[in-house]
């Protein structure tokens, strides 16, 4: 079954993504800054069984865990695409796919002997997935920053990261307002 997250807490949100991996069903990030109409064509078009606005309370219950047998070729997750050709369309990363990026980011980018991790932006694209889950397997621990670009480029600058995936945008900016050395940049 499909699993849309619709949260506002990034924490919350990658606690269910995890969930929804563990008990086997397929999640959709569904970022609460779309416009409404696109948001309910996500859950439409993905054919979401579950639409997670809040995490459900479970305090003092019992709850029995079941030991699942999963298949590489089932589902992980839905990531919708920008919509640049005309219709934003899902598209589905197995859980082999996943696997294989996880093992891919594991043996090429943690180079750092550092156990933390830079994770901002939106996690509706794909970009987050690299910071996540491969740190999570290491058991880094994962800073979260908001949008401001300030905030990110003097985190950076200030403290040593395993990894902080970044695009030419934001190593722009990080330039921008920090006069910061490329030749010094790894």
């Amino acid at each position: 079954d499909v699993v849309a997250i619709r949260l506002e807490n990034q924490v919350d949100v990658i606690c269910s993504m995890l969930a929804c991996l563990k008990i086997g069903s397929v999640y959709v990030y569904i970022n609460s800054n779309f416009p409404d109409s696109f948001q309910d064509y996500m859950i439409l078009d993905s054919k979401a069984k579950i639409v997670l606005k809040e995490l459900p309370k479970f305090a003092n219950e019992q709850l029995e865990y079941k030991n699942f047998n999963f298949h590489d070729d089932e589902l992980a997750y839905i990531m919708y695409t920008s919509g640049t050709t005309g219709v934003s369309k899902g598209v589905g990363v197995s859980r082999c796919a996943l696997n294989n990026y996880i093992e891919h980011c594991v043996n090429n980018y943690f180079i750092s002997a550092s156990n933390d991790v830079l994770l901002h932006g939106s996690l509706s694209c794909d970009m987050p997935i690299t910071t996540i889950f491969p740190s999570l397997y290491l058991g880094k621990r994962i800073f979260i920053l908001n949008q401001d670009f300030t905030e990110y480029s003097l985190k950076f600058h200030k403290d040593k990261f395993a990894l902080a995936k970044v695009t030419p945008s934001h190593i722009r900016l990080m330039m921008k307002f920090n006069k910061m050395d490329l030749l010094n940049f790894t």
